[in-house]
């Protein structure tokens, strides 16, 4: 496993769209489905929503 570090470089690179998915997923030692997968994990966090439920917010463009 790479460091959160890197892998987040590699997600903000991606969104910023200055590399590919296929460079995604090279850097992130994956394929393209995992790179994706990997890439949302990275660019959505949990969060409360008001009635104490949680909540997906998205932190990134879908890079799509």
């Amino acid at each position: 496993m790479m460091p959160l570090h890197y892998r987040s470089l590699a997600a903000q690179l991606y969104a910023d769209g200055e590399i590919t998915e296929g460079q995604l997923a090279r850097y992130l030692r994956t394929d393209i489905v995992g790179a994706r997968l990997l890439y949302r994990e990275l660019t959505a966090s949990r969060d409360v929503a008001e009635d104490g439920s949680a909540r997906i917010v998205e932190l990134a463009g879908s890079g799509e």
